[in-house]
């Protein structure tokens, strides 16, 4: 994409999401990017697009190579009936709204405002006990669950927040396009967006942030500022992942001799 080899970007990407659906999370500011530097071949003096410019042989070109893969990865599934069977566990709406160990994310504050709320309400009955939801959110469990005392939240209500968090990200890269820096930041905007406010967001997921702002961390101070703030947090929120005791020393020196690496060559590289 850096170097304007679009075509071989889409397929890659293509081939990216078939192997991990996740970046579906990033899969708008690529649409979005490919559509405007690629099927749209030329700007205006003023760097709006030339609606004129548009290429039908380009969005050609795209669509097959996109459909390819596609058709190379469910197709087999297709012609066996399976389709439906992999969309359901590609999606898997009915294991509730967080995983079992909580991604930091919007939802997770909800889910700790409402069990604080819950608390408050049976100390002083507001709430009748006999009617609090049986399943947990915090009982380590894999499941659907209802709130007790806010709204519970819908796949419905997560894809609207999630869009609409993307949308000033994919506003500007369409209307005040940068180059391919202002699509890594769009990658960067979607990712965290979706990673906030998504439907059963896995920890890992904040991974999707991480690594594209590496490449923006060594170019502006202020990226690598932000970029030193979301590594160093979002790396210790990792930490449940490995929970053995053999692994306690292990992981914490690692990310003790990568945040210091880190902090020490982004200052050095801009003093």
């Amino acid at each position: 994409m850096w170097m304007k080899r679009y075509l071989e970007g889409a397929l890659l990407f293509a081939v990216l999401l078939h192997f991990k659906h996740i970046y579906v999370y990033v899969a708008p500011a690529y649409g979005i990017y490919l559509l405007r530097s690629y099927c749209f071949t030329a700007n205006n003096a003023d760097g709006s697009v030339k609606w004129r410019s548009f290429s039908f042989l380009h969005v050609t070109l795209m669509g097959l190579t996109v459909c390819l893969v596609s058709a190379l990865s469910l197709g087999p599934f297709v012609v066996l009936g399976q389709l439906p069977q992999v969309i359901s566990r590609l999606f898997p709406f009915k294991r509730g709204l967080c995983h079992a160990y909580w991604a930091p994310n919007f939802w997770a504050l909800y889910n700790a405002v409402d069990k604080a709320l819950t608390v408050v309400g049976l100390k002083y009955n507001f709430l009748d006990p006999t009617k609090i939801p049986k399943a947990s959110m915090t009982g380590g469990l894999v499941q659907e669950f209802q709130h007790t005392v806010l709204p519970s939240v819908t796949p419905l209500a997560t894809l609207i927040c999630t869009l609409v968090s993307i949308l000033p990200s994919v506003f500007c890269l369409w209307f005040k396009p940068q180059g391919p820096r202002g699509f890594l930041q769009c990658v960067v905007l979607c990712a965290l967006s979706s990673f906030m406010f998504g439907w059963h967001v896995h920890e890992k997921a904040i991974l999707l942030a991480i690594l594209p702002l590496s490449l923006l961390s060594v170019q502006r101070a202020k990226d690598a500022g932000i970029y030193l703030i979301l590594t160093t947090t979002g790396h210790f929120s990792l930490f449940p992942l490995l929970f053995t005791l053999p692994e306690l020393p292990i992981k914490i020196l690692l990310m003790l001799l990568f945040t210091i690496y880190s902090f020490s060559s982004l200052k050095s590289l801009f003093r």
